[in-house]
């Protein structure tokens, strides 16, 4: 990541001003944006980032957040009050008055004012469509829980208003011989299996928190900021919902259950080491849970 000092920055954002309709040094980790003001002052935005395009929370394609984590420009459009803009986002590392160094994304948005551009499906189309690109980026299409994706970029991490990660729990989740019910009844049934499934555990969880298909019958459930016996009754309340919610008229008779492995940590890094090892350890408990036992490790990195 390319370093620069606070008075290079300035200068940069002083010129690029004078080309694109804004430029600004967005912390997205935080949501806040630093700005400048004529007396040379540094001072962060009272509004969060997101509030130039409106939204309430952080956009679904944070490339900002994306800049940052795997340190290379990203670019989107975004529509707001019928305007199209094209943004580019770089990350940046800026040295401080005081000396220290501090991670931003350096934002340029300019807004598209060629018609032509729009011609081909109008510009209530061309919104409608950049949408549901977006949200589909992060969404399992089967069953409208978050998909892979959306842990590899960890995401669930930064959906929490900008609340610091401290307690966290990963709980894996596999339905119970979901092949055979494959095999049985067919995949069309399968699938009946998962989407009730997905919805039945998505209930079972607050907001903030997240339900990822991570793949198959495989899901993961994440909660944020909340203990171990806080996880376990969430498992529970899902275990019960989950024998006695998922109704399928081909499967009468047929009992749908689902193991569950719990990983939990206090002291939440946010590191790779740290996320695979809440990982293996959620998959290694679940297996365990299949042959009858419970357990849970607390994972300290």
């Amino acid at each position: 990541m390319m370093k620069y000092s606070i008075q290079e920055v300035r200068e940069s954002m002083a010129h690029l001003s004078g080309i694109f309709d804004k430029v600004r040094l967005v912390d997205p980790v935080n949501r806040r944006v630093l700005s400048f003001l004529e007396n040379g002052e540094i001072v962060w935005e009272e509004y969060f980032c997101h509030k130039v395009w409106n939204k309430k929370g952080r956009c679904e394609n944070c490339i900002s957040l994306h800049a940052l984590q795997f340190n290379q420009r990203q670019t989107k459009f975004e529509f707001v009050n019928e305007e199209l803009y094209f943004i580019v986002a770089k990350p940046v590392t800026v040295i401080m008055e005081d000396g220290t160094e501090s991670n931003f994304a350096m934002e340029i948005l300019c807004k598209m004012t060629d018609e032509v551009f729009f011609e081909a499906y109008g510009k209530n189309a061309f919104a409608k469509r950049i949408a549901s690109v977006e949200k589909k980026l992060y969404e399992d299409s089967l069953t409208k829980v978050y998909n892979r994706r959306y842990f590899d970029e960890r995401l669930f991490l930064y959906d929490n208003q900008g609340a610091s990660v401290k307690e966290l729990n990963f709980i894996m989740v596999d339905l119970h011989e979901f092949k055979e019910i494959n095999d049985s009844f067919g995949h069309t049934v399968g699938d009946t299996v998962l989407v009730q499934t997905a919805e039945i555990l998505r209930s079972c969880i607050g907001e903030g928190d997240a339900v990822i298909r991570m793949g198959g019958d495989e899901f993961l459930v994440i909660l944020i900021n909340c203990d171990y016996m806080a996880a376990q009754r969430v498992t529970q309340i899902a275990r019960d919902r989950i024998n006695r919610g998922i109704k399928v008229n081909q499967c009468q008779g047929y009992t749908i259950t689902a193991d569950f492995g719990i990983a939990y940590t206090s002291c939440f890094k946010n590191t790779p080491q740290c996320i695979e090892r809440l990982l293996q350890e959620s998959d290694k408990n679940m297996y365990l849970d299949k042959k009858g036992i419970n357990t849970c490790e607390e994972t300290n990195e």
